[in-house]
């Protein structure tokens, strides 16, 4: 079976989603929210505590940066009056070290993909990839004589279809 770019394309994406992902985007949101929940006075904290008044905050969005870093924009709750200016640059800093480690992430994933594109397409058939990358076997269809059993743009399109009430047509 011929290896074509809808099954290199499932095959790459396949093996990236196997592979862990630290949440630093939630992190870094989290320790901004902390940051401002912390610096809150207590007459606040005790009113956003509140499930009764906590509705009436509203979530405020602030840019942030450290140095010439640029760490992004945030929408956070409990964020004072818009003339207030983060200067605890330990909270900065933490902030920023978190940025940069997804960043640094992220430059990792890609150069991955492209390593992993660069591979697939040098193979023309799907038998010869699963001979020369076995221990990539599971990321790639299974060949039964000529046809393929896991065609990747439809795996999982039947099962998708019987859930919302697609009925199997039977064969003849």
């Amino acid at each position: 079976m011929r290896l074509n770019n809808s099954i290199k394309q499932a095959f790459v994406r396949s093996v990236l989603d196997d592979t862990k992902l630290v949440d630093y985007t939630t992190q870094i949101h989290d320790r901004i929210k902390k940051f401002f929940y912390d610096i809150a006075p207590d007459a606040v904290k005790k009113l956003y505590d509140d499930p009764k008044t906590q509705g009436y905050f509203q979530t405020t969005s602030i840019n942030l940066t450290y140095g010439n870093d640029y760490l992004g924009w945030y929408h956070v709750p409990l964020v004072p009056s818009p003339d207030y200016k983060v200067i605890d640059m330990d909270f900065l800093a933490e902030v920023n070290y978190l940025k940069n480690l997804e960043n640094e992430q992220q430059k990792k994933r890609w150069d991955l993909e492209t390593k992993l594109r660069g591979v697939i397409d040098s193979f023309t058939t799907v038998k010869l990839a699963r001979e020369a990358l076995p221990e990539f076997a599971k990321y790639l269809p299974e060949i039964d004589g000529n046809r393929c059993k896991t065609l990747p743009a439809i795996a999982g399109l039947v099962a998708d279809l019987q859930n919302i009430g697609w009925k199997t047509p039977k064969t003849a």
